[in-house]
């Protein structure tokens, strides 16, 4: 919760600001999509790297998240069509925190495949 200033009363009044955990490897579409989510009034937490987005998620318990599926698993990380790391920290902060949201995308057509199998076991 944050305080912001009243226009109507001159003081401080309560309002919910979601947080949410972005992440993303890719600052270009990490940039656009929390320029957008900050338009929108939400607080951001960004990360490039699976290492980075559990700290984050750990420490500051965002509302929701959105996740890109290929992520490396730490910052400037070798990256490989292969690695789904966005999927397990996906599953992982489900399991920490059961009612928090998530958005998984990716630029690649057949990760669907891979969310698909995942929800289904």
């Amino acid at each position: 919760m944050v305080l912001y200033p009243s226009e109507s009363w001159g003081a401080m009044k309560e309002k919910v600001v979601d947080t949410l955990l972005l992440v993303d490897d890719n600052p270009f579409n990490r940039d656009g999509i929390s320029m957008y989510l900050r338009t929108k009034e939400f607080r951001i937490l960004e990360a490039g790297d699976y290492t980075t987005a559990w700290q984050l998620a750990m420490q500051e318990q965002p509302d929701a998240a959105v996740i890109d599926i290929v992520i490396p698993l730490v910052a400037q990380g070798e990256l490989s069509r292969d690695t789904s790391l966005g999927l397990q920290l996906a599953r992982e902060l489900k399991t920490h925190y059961p009612a928090l949201g998530i958005v998984l995308l990716s630029a690649y057509e057949d990760r669907g495949r891979e969310f698909f199998a995942m929800i289904e076991a």
